[in-house]
């Protein structure tokens, strides 16, 4: 990392520039809530007395900016975080545009009626719905029979169109990690293999249990948990897929992800927001609204697979990926 070729003075200029930038973007903007810098370097070694003795080392830092637009007497709020390993590779410009698009395009949102659209769903909130359901891929939660996989390896259980992988090691992820938390070598592995279910992951306790060895997935405390799971992209792009709805959604947020997802049924009901569109083209921002459906249908029902994969900094990723049907109520 390059953390100690910038002084304190030079991190605090770097943030004021942003900010300076963002409330300079559009009239619109009345208020920059955070915009906060941040790095972290960790090291840990695991030793034991079998003749065990590795070490991994690893550091990020990120940008938090929060930001407050308003119009017509109604305001709106979003944030931006973006993470890397240098602090050379931050892009104010489009850290800027970024969080200035997302705040004020949502500015004079409405619902739209309800009804079962075609969506697109964004990458970083399709990898939060994801995250959501991470669990059930557990060896953990297949030894406490709270998965819904349970005595489905090698079952189809999504479209041909999805992988999805445990990639410890995966070039776009923040964190690598060469072990996990038992000190067991982490490798890559499909966890689904075009829609076919191919195993847990397991750490050293569930994988006794079962008969089988660990894929490098132990936690600490005894937990089971991917590291660097995604869903692997496809080949056009993001605007390819909204193109090609006549009469849908692009979703960029879903809220609840805690209270209103039931792991081990799949199913899941969330407010979200996020766009109309309408002949290829977005039209409006959307809002109160609520999504809702089974996890494992949904994912049995991509239509199309975009190239934009991103891994957030909590080891979890998705490119943006379009549905042929999601339920919605709004109006």
């Amino acid at each position: 990392h390059d953390f100690d070729k910038y002084t304190t003075f030079d991190k605090i200029e770097l943030l004021k520039v942003l900010e300076k930038k963002i409330k300079e973007a559009d009239k619109r903007i009345v208020h920059v809530s955070y915009c906060t810098f941040s790095e972290s370097e960790s090291s840990v070694r695991i030793v034991n007395s079998l003749g065990l003795d590795v070490k991994k080392n690893n550091a990020f830092c990120y940008i938090l900016v929060q930001v407050v637009a308003s119009e017509n007497n109604e305001t709106q709020s979003s944030f931006e975080v973006t993470a890397h390993h240098q602090i050379n590779e931050f892009n104010i410009d489009e850290i800027c545009d970024k969080v200035v698009k997302k705040t004020v395009s949502m500015l004079n949102a409405k619902p739209v009626k309800s009804k079962t659209y075609p969506v697109v769903i964004e990458n970083e909130t399709m990898a939060d719905l994801l995250g959501a359901f991470e669990s059930v891929f557990s060896g953990e939660a297949a030894l406490k029979k709270i998965t819904p996989l349970l005595e489905k390896t090698d079952t189809k259980i999504m479209s041909d169109l999805v992988t999805i992988v445990d990639d410890p090691l995966a070039e776009a992820a923040i964190f690598k990690h060469p072990f996990d938390d038992e000190g067991v070598a982490c490798y890559r592995k499909n966890v689904i293999e075009a829609g076919v279910f191919k195993g847990f992951l397991h750490n050293l306790k569930t994988a006794k249990f079962f008969k089988t060895k660990s894929t490098g997935n132990g936690t600490k405390g005894g937990g089971v948990a991917g590291t660097n799971l995604f869903i692997t992209p496809g080949e056009v792009n993001k605007e390819d897929l909204i193109k090609s709805i006549d009469n849908g959604l692009l979703l960029t947020s879903l809220q609840g992800l805690h209270a209103g997802v039931n792991s081990i049924s799949g199913d899941f009901s969330l407010k979200t927001s996020g766009y109309l569109i309408e002949n290829g083209e977005i039209i409006r921002p959307v809002t109160l609204i609520v999504a809702a459906g089974n996890f494992f249908k949904l994912m049995n029902n991509v239509d199309a697979i975009a190239n934009d994969l991103k891994i957030g900094y909590n080891g979890i990723g998705s490119p943006s990926i379009k549905f042929t049907a999601l339920a919605i109520s709004g109006e």
